[in-house]
């Protein structure tokens, strides 16, 4: 049981920048925070005559995600120095340096994984802010994973945990999210 619950907690704490960093888009669109940025990622090229993301992937939901990765890493770091239990018993990266660029980096993977999701919805024709169950959950778990395995020594353990707790919180975040009125489609 104890080795269960530190693996959860391992996963929570590498996971901690993507699952915050995927949420910060949301929040920038609903209160319009940096309008000026709020332009498509994809710069409204297509690709196949559909556009590659659609509009609701945009330069300040990749620019936010990347500075959550960043608020996140230096609540990490001060967490690992100060708290002994921390230090001792997640996977930490010790150095500062390392902490802030894993961060931001996991975060990165976050809204990138979140990108290809969204290529593959804009492909199979299925309109921006659309569900795609399954794919919708867990696509930026994926990115997050692709870029967190450079950091830690991440186990099956690890990820079949993170897929079964990441994937299904993705889900409850997003009805109450609509729920709320934050998001405009689920």
């Amino acid at each position: 049981m104890t080795t269960l619950l530190f693996i959860v907690f391992e996963t929570l704490y590498i996971f901690s920048p993507a699952i915050l960093g995927n949420m910060a888009p949301i929040f920038a669109a609903y209160y319009n925070w940096f309008p000026s940025l709020a332009r498509p990622a994809d710069f409204n090229k297509k690709f196949n005559h559909v556009r590659i993301l659609g509009d609701n992937k945009t330069i300040r939901g990749f620019l936010l995600s990347i500075i959550i990765g960043f608020i996140v890493g230096l609540f990490q770091y001060f967490l690992i120095t100060n708290v002994p239990l921390a230090n001792t018993y997640l996977l930490t990266n010790n150095s500062f340096a390392t902490t802030i660029i894993s961060a931001i980096t996991i975060s990165f993977g976050a809204l990138l994984g979140d990108a290809v999701g969204s290529f593959i919805k804009r492909q199979l024709h299925i309109p921006p802010g659309s569900s795609f169950p399954v794919v919708d959950q867990i696509d930026y778990i994926v990115g997050a994973l692709f870029f967190a395995v450079i950091f830690f020594p991440i186990t099956t353990a690890h990820i079949l945990t993170a897929f079964m707790l990441l994937g299904p919180g993705s889900f409850v975040t997003s009805i109450i999210g609509k729920q709320l009125g934050l998001k405009n489609n689920f």
